[in-house]
This record gives C-alpha cells, sequence and structure tokens, in this order.
C-alpha cells in the first residue's frame, strides 16, 4: 500500500533531557496496550473505572491491586507542557497512509482499531501503530491550557516497548481527514466500519514535539509509556468538536506531578 512518509531530522543539542523509556497510553476499557515490563498481573476481570465520582481517577489506585500505580506511581500521565522546556535531540519519522476506518466502543471513549500497517520510527526504533482514540477536554496541557480534544495514536514496538503520539485538536475549520472517524464515534453503534481513513492527514504538517517519559492515562496506569505530543495542533471545526464532547465528553484524566523528569521540545525541519 502506497504510504506518505514524512521524516523528522532534529540538529539541536540536547540540554539536560532525559529520555528514560517507560511505556503508553490507552483509552480502551478492559485492555491496556501490551508492555515488556508490566508492573503487576492483571485481573482475570478489570475492575470498573469512570472518570467521575467514587470509581474516577483520584480513586482508581484503590479500585484493583494491579491499578495500584495510579496513585503511588512517579511518572505517571499525563503532565502540563511548558514551551520553556529544554531544546531536545530526537529522530521522528511517521510511515503513515490510509487504513480501513474499523471503530470500536471502548466504553470510555471511540476507538480507532489498526487493521493494517502503519508505523512509526523513533530514534531508530520502528513502533507499529495499534489503535487511536480520542479524550475530550484534551490531557495533556500546554503551559496550563487544555485543548479542546486530545488525539492518542498508540504503538507498540516487536518487544511490546509502547509509544504514543498525541495530537491536540483546536477549533478551527472543517477537518475531512477526520470525518469518517468522527462520523462512526456519532453514529452510537458497538462497532463500525466506514471506509478508508487517511492517517498522514491526521497528523500535522510540521512533526516538532515533546517528549517525556510516563505512563497510561488509564488504569493500569503502567509506567512503560514513551510520550511524543506535536507541538502544532490539527483544527477541528466546533461542529466536530461538539460531536466528539457528545459520543465521550470529559473522559480526561487530571495533569500528574513531574517528579523531577525532564521533557524534551523538539526544533526541527519536517522533510518529505
Amino acid at each position: 500500500m502506497p504510504k506518505n512518509i514524512r521524516s523528522l531530522s532534529i540538529v539541536a543539542a540536547i540540554a539536560s533531557v532525559g529520555l528514560a523509556l517507560t511505556g503508553c497510553a490507552t483509552g480502551s476499557s478492559g485492555q491496556a496496550a501490551p508492555s515488556a515490563t508490566p508492573t503487576a498481573t492483571p485481573s482475570a476481570t478489570p475492575a470498573h473505572w469512570t472518570y467521575e465520582g467514587e470509581e474516577g481517577p483520584s480513586h482508581w489506585g484503590e479500585l484493583a491491586g494491579d491499578y495500584e500505580l495510579c496513585e503511588t506511581g512517579t511518572a505517571q500521565s499525563p503532565i502540563d507542557l511548558t514551551s520553556a522546556a529544554p531544546v531536545a535531540e530526537d529522530e521522528l519519522s511517521l510511515a503513515y497512509g490510509a487504513i480501513q476506518d474499523h471503530i470500536i466502543n471502548t466504553g470510555h471513549t471511540y476507538q480507532l482499531v489498526a487493521d493494517e500497517a502503519a508505523s512509526v520510527e523513533y530514534d531508530g526504533t520502528t513502533y507499529t501503530l495499534l489503535q487511536m482514540h480520542f479524550h475530550d477536554p484534551s490531557e495533556h496541557t500546554v503551559d496550563g491550557e487544555a485543548a479542546p480534544v486530545e488525539f492518542h495514536f498508540v504503538h507498540a514496538d516487536d518487544a511490546g516497548n509502547l509509544l504514543v503520539v498525541g495530537v491536540m485538536a483546536v477549533e478551527g475549520a472543517e477537518n475531512a481527514a477526520y470525518s469518517a472517524f468522527i462520523d462512526a464515534a456519532t453514529a452510537g453503534s458497538a462497532e463500525a466500519v466506514t471506509g478508508a481513513v487517511d492517517l498522514a492527514a491526521m497528523v500535522p504538517a510540521d512533526l516538532q514535539h515533546f517528549s517525556y517519559p510516563g505512563s497510561l492515562t488509564t488504569p493500569p496506569c503502567s509506567e512503560d509509556v514513551q510520550w511524543i505530543v506535536m507541538q502544532t495542533p490539527v483544527e477541528l471545526s466546533a461542529a466536530q468538536i461538539g460531536a466528539l464532547e457528545a459520543a465521550y465528553g470529559h473522559n480526561s484524566r487530571p495533569v500528574q506531578p513531574l517528579n523531577g523528569r525532564e521533557v524534551g521540545l523538539s526544533t526541527a525541519t519536517v522533510t518529505e
């Protein structure tokens, strides 16, 4: 299948950027993305959790033994990102093309399942796309400000190490690249196949990004995620943002303490 491959070569010096690889975030209801070094043995039936009340984020660590890191972890996600982050040096390329739009309702978000090949190469390691889902409003903030929506593109390498690409969305022009996904999410069905989506068109043309080690933003909050959060957002129309909010609004974990972790901000020139 032909793919639009965009490469990002970053030529700035690193300034105190520690990228201790950890894990990745998923918005799925009962199953976390694979982890090469799980921190706990998963329950046979995952404990029920929500985004509010007695089963909300402040209580996740109490709901099951394998959710303990949600309360005790020291490298949790999401975090507040700062535009004053030190400059980082890394290499990122996306091998994204058109894939079948296979959507499932996880009980906490709508998720695009990557049934066909798409991948990211980061610092020489290839990570295959597993799924994409959304949070409304954004989970990460930038200088204390949340975006209306954040999309998470969840990847894993051959060893099960996780990498998530976060893409913020702000209000602007209607975005045709997200139309099929949003239409499926608002259809209200448990599962839908609506046709092809152009993954390359769903991410910003400018691949400058924040990078840091973090965790799943949902239980079990495993701390084995390499985070890449794009600095440039995509645009969605007010109607598209409203449709996602109506489908699954307020499904975001609050920002977590940085606890001494270093966040890098790339400066780069994108080449095709």
